[in-house]
């Protein structure tokens, strides 16, 4: 039979609060209490007294919570009814530890989100009780339960809190969760700082989500916070300065399984070439990666989309195609991208584009004109500098990344047959 720990919050006393102050003595010897045993049902008699009185002046759904936890078939242990000052806790944290050594009497740190996080456990919990009890107004229940100052209606306050943290790990004061609680509940349209881990949570949710609103709504959900507050965070992502530097394998094959996978984009070569027409078919990823649009749809369309396409056209020797380029413009003694018979060239390379051809001699040909100082033609520039080049483009690192790309994407092709 499991056991609910139900102890009384460490917060400070309110200026209206009339519960009696506790002398250390008594405190000492409260603490001892926890590991004093009773079942649910015997415990708390002045609140059941309570609540069974006609002119209860709570609220039924508040009745209706408290009638249902203290029902449950639970072993609690107590350490007393009223709510100890936060001033006076510090001086008692080495006796709180020594009685209960899971006890937890910080204060709530919320710098791991998601599923394994307090927060979200407590959440859950307490969804899971306005949906099984069918409370009207769960906001309200709670504002009206943090108003409570006197006994024996603010002991509903720590029975909720204890009951809702009772599967967590570690053990948290009653009267502590409760605020928790009414703090995600009620105050969650506040200002909230974003932590680089909950920067993390929204990207995951949009990476799987297959709409931007499930993914709003989801992340809402982890992290404890309302919808407007994820929506206007997310364009604060978006606006802000993007990663640099070159890509890596994870960052490839993200964008691999998005468009395949997630977009469903078709494997074939219409449905690859039908890919980057439009930006946005780069929203998703440029969250995701923290790139922007722009620099995905050039990672796209002038490395990968080649070697993606190469698989469907029945062209085994892509890592070759640049080397085998230079040679072509070397024969042809082509002074600029204008002198190049482009339609040769793609009948040589159909997995090739017009842009991608430019884009690559063009670079090329700024490179080495800076490096010489000589405004050379471009085919003599290539000629002059043909050694460096295939070492560059027979280099391990761009063979192997290409490779890479070649099997992640038969894997994808594997996965959707």
């Amino acid at each position: 039979m499991p056991t609910l720990i139900l102890c009384s919050g460490f917060k400070t006393v309110k200026a209206n609060d009339t519960r009696p102050k506790l002398g250390t003595s008594e405190i000492e010897s409260r603490i001892q209490l926890v590991g004093n045993h009773v079942p649910m049902r015997d415990a708390f008699p002045d609140l059941r007294q309570f609540l069974a009185t006609p002119n209860c002046d709570i609220s039924h759904d508040i009745k209706s919570i408290m009638s249902f936890i203290l029902s449950l078939d639970y072993n609690v242990s107590r350490m007393n009814d009223y709510a100890i000052p936060w001033t006076d806790l510090m001086n008692y944290r080495k006796q709180i530890k020594a009685a209960v050594p899971k006890y937890r009497t910080s204060r709530f740190v919320s710098e791991s989100f998601g599923e394994k996080s307090e927060e979200f456990a407590i959440r859950k919990e307490w969804n899971l009780v306005v949906d099984k009890l069918s409370i009207s107004n769960p906001k309200q229940c709670l504002i009206e339960m943090n108003s409570f100052s006197s006994k024996p209606q603010v002991t509903c306050q720590f029975v909720l809190g204890s009951y809702l943290s009772r599967n967590m790990d570690e053990i948290r004061s009653g009267e502590q969760v409760f605020q928790c609680i009414h703090r995600l509940v009620v105050k969650q349209n506040k200002r909230h700082t974003f932590s680089p881990q909950e920067d993390n949570v929204i990207r995951e949710c949009l990476a799987i989500c297959v709409s931007k609103k499930m993914a709003v709504e989801t992340a809402s959900e982890k992290l404890c916070l309302s919808y407007k507050q994820i929506l206007e965070h997310i364009k604060v992502l978006e606006e802000r300065r993007e990663k640099k530097g070159l890509f890596t394998l994870s960052e490839d094959e993200a964008i691999l399984k998005n468009l395949f996978l997630d977009r469903n984009f078709d494997c074939s070569v219409e449905g690859v070439r039908k890919i980057g027409r439009q930006l946005k078919d780069f929203d998703d990823l440029s969250m995701i990666l923290a790139r922007s649009q722009r620099v995905i749809w050039r990672r796209w369309h002038y490395f990968l989309s080649p070697i993606v396409l190469s698989v469907h056209l029945g062209h085994s020797h892509v890592p070759q195609w640049k080397q085998d380029l230079v040679q072509f413009v070397i024969q042809e003694k082509a002074n600029s991208f204008a002198d190049i018979h482009i339609t040769e060239v793609l009948e040589k390379w159909p997995f090739l584009n017009p842009s991608l051809v430019q884009q690559y001699l063009g670079m090329k040909q700024n490179i080495l004109t800076k490096k010489t100082g000589q405004n050379l033609p471009l085919w003599e520039n290539l000629e002059k500098n043909q050694e460096n080049l295939r070492l560059q483009l027979e280099s391990e690192s761009n063979l192997t990344r290409q490779g890479d790309i070649l099997r992640l994407y038969n894997e994808i092709i594997k996965s959707k047959m």
